[in-house]
């Protein structure tokens, strides 16, 4: 999976995760912030990051 790709695919689980917080409006908001950590400490997340913040997959300017 290409970095973008693993981005997207964690900002949807954030998104998902927020809005069924807000749904139910549950009264452990330390359940849900521990699934967001959980999401946010992942590996290839970790890693995708990393190499965004190095310049690695940014779109090439064509002169």
């Amino acid at each position: 999976m290409r970095d973008h790709d693993v981005l997207l695919h964690v900002i949807v689980e954030i998104k998902d995760i927020i809005d069924r917080y807000l749904e139910v409006g549950t009264g452990f908001p330390e359940i849900t912030i521990d699934r967001l950590v959980e999401i946010l400490d992942r590996h290839e997340l970790v890693v995708a990051i990393d190499r965004l913040e190095r310049g690695f997959g940014r779109p090439q300017l064509i002169n």
